[in-house]
């Protein structure tokens, strides 16, 4: 049982930890890309679709990712539309907005859970098998890394073929109620992010992923050649 536990069951979890850093980082990163917020704001014309100026929508913009990030506790924001002074979110989407965060939260706990598992199990597969650690990392990557390679390309293929109903089913799945049907006609937020701002968005992760582990994978096979007897 020891000797399974070092040589299959710890370079498993120590690579699921490296794929699920990179997976919550790249989403992280693109999530609060202000660069890609004003190149699809530019690209769908928002503020003058919105009828409101450039500056209030840049500062909704930033009270969205700051309540995400936890640095603000509410979405109170008044702006101007069509020169009337009126509040930007409304309670559906307000109480959307909670939802959204508790899951942010959730995913930024995972990823601090990972690079604590990913620490102990380098450290552990180190000491227990020193020079091997290389050679028995590198095969449990590969069959880790394969798994997510496979189910990376049917999300891929369906991402592509039908980003509407992968979509719809990504909220199915991790929302219990319907507050994030949003309506155009009355919801602000579906404006400032409607659907191929979240197309790009997934776009940009998935081949962020792809680089990250692409490089990672690089490495750890050097590792693994490097410590070959």
């Amino acid at each position: 049982m020891y000797n399974i536990l070092k040589t299959r069951i710890l370079p498993i979890i120590f690579s699921v930890s490296i794929i699920l850093i990179v997976l919550i980082t790249s989403i992280n990163v693109w999530s609060f890309n202000d660069h890609y917020y004003q190149k699809i704001y530019d690209t769908n014309q928002t503020a003058q679709s919105m009828k409101m100026s450039k500056e209030s929508l840049d500062d909704a913009t930033q009270v969205l990712l700051d309540y995400l990030k936890d640095n603000r506790d509410n979405l109170d924001l008044v702006v101007e539309v069509d020169s009337q002074p009126v509040a930007m979110f409304n309670q559906k989407e307000i109480d959307h907005m909670v939802d959204v965060k508790k899951l942010y939260q959730g995913v930024l706990f995972i990823r601090s859970f990972s690079i604590i598992t990913l620490v102990i199990s380098a450290i552990s597969l180190i000491v227990m098998l020193k020079r091997d650690s290389g050679f028995f990392v590198w095969r449990g990557f590969k069959l880790t890394i394969t798994t997510f390679a496979i189910l990376l390309a049917v999300l891929g293929v369906y991402i592509i073929t039908d980003f509407n109903g992968f979509w719809n089913q990504f909220h199915e799945v991790f929302f219990t109620n319907d507050l994030w049907i949003l309506n155009p006609k009355t919801d602000r937020l579906i404006n400032m992010v409607p659907l191929n701002f979240f197309n790009g968005l997934v776009n940009r992760i998935v081949v962020s992923i792809i680089v990250s582990l692409g490089v990672i994978t690089g490495g750890l096979r050097l590792w693994k050649k490097r410590t070959s007897i």
